[in-house]
């Protein structure tokens, strides 16, 4: 690549960069080539580079961290439209770094990058926003939109949210049939917060079929994947509540959900939590 470079393909530059900061394709990791490497692409108006060049200094690879370099870097980027550097920009100002906190700035800055991003996270951060009203306006209808799109970009997670402004009927006709329809999506692409909230409506009956067999199913994935107090207490208010054919209908097909969702490694972190003090 750096011989192609030499004969004028002046675009192998970002690539050249790439394959030294991860030590691929050949090339050792070596942070201060890639730095080198990654300015020349920039230099020419990569916009990609410009982002590296920013979590460079932001993550301290390779030089001590330096906020206002990586401020300065992902401005580059987010005035040339590019979306990562949008959304690194607008984490800057959300979390006031290198620069005075505007979660209003954040918020535009999000927006922008959510129009063109295929990565679910800005939309996510927008829409989380306008659900909370954190540092603008709250506003049900726009975290809908935008949690909509998060989840058409892959974020299991969007569908919790989505769930609970059906639930309320915040920014849309109240249903507790389509949150839980809801509910059963986040689920099955394994949220646990989406479990659990499934599982509560399951007992109650809320938005589904009242199935006391189903919401034990899903509390014991989510007892099994990780430490969750609520999730605990829950099983046990539901394993109370259960008949005996109840029960040992439940505990026949638990297993299988369990081994459908939870690792090996949600096991053995499970356990070395568990012997960390106050956990």
């Amino acid at each position: 690549m750096i011989s192609a470079y030499n004969k004028g393909e002046l675009g192998k530059a970002f690539d050249i960069g790439f394959s030294f900061f991860h030590g691929i394709s050949g090339a050792p990791q070596d942070f201060a080539k890639s730095r080198e490497w990654f300015s020349k692409a920039a230099a020419g108006g990569n916009t990609a580079a410009m982002v590296k060049l920013g979590d460079i200094y932001s993550d301290s690879y390779g030089v001590k961290k330096n906020l206002p370099q990586a401020f300065k870097w992902y401005s580059l980027a987010a005035e040339k439209g590019d979306a990562e550097g949008q959304e690194k920009l607008g984490d800057m100002y959300y979390n006031g770094e290198a620069v005075k906190v505007s979660k209003l700035d954040a918020a535009k800055l999000y927006a922008k990058a959510a129009e063109k991003s295929s990565d679910y996270s800005p939309s996510s951060k927008l829409g989380r926003m306008y659900l909370l009203g954190d540092g603008i306006k709250k506003d049900p209808a726009g975290a809908m939109k935008w949690m909509l799109k998060s989840d058409e970009l892959g974020d299991a997670g969007a569908a919790v949210d989505i769930a609970g402004l059906y639930s309320a009927g915040a920014g849309v006709k109240r249903s507790y049939s389509k949150a839980a329809e809801w509910l059963v999506k986040g689920a099955n692409q394994g949220d646990t917060i989406a479990m659990r909230r499934l599982a509560e409506a399951y007992f109650a009956g809320e938005g589904i079929r009242k199935s006391k067999v189903e919401a034990y199913k899903w509390l014991s994935v989510v007892t099994a994947k990780e430490t969750n107090p609520a999730a605990e207490t829950l099983i046990k208010r539901v394993a109370a509540s259960m008949s005996r054919s109840e029960m040992e209908e439940a505990k026949m097909q638990a297993p299988g959900l369990v081994k459908k969702f939870v690792t090996r490694e949600d096991v053995e972190k499970k356990a070395y939590l568990k012997t960390i003090k106050g956990i």
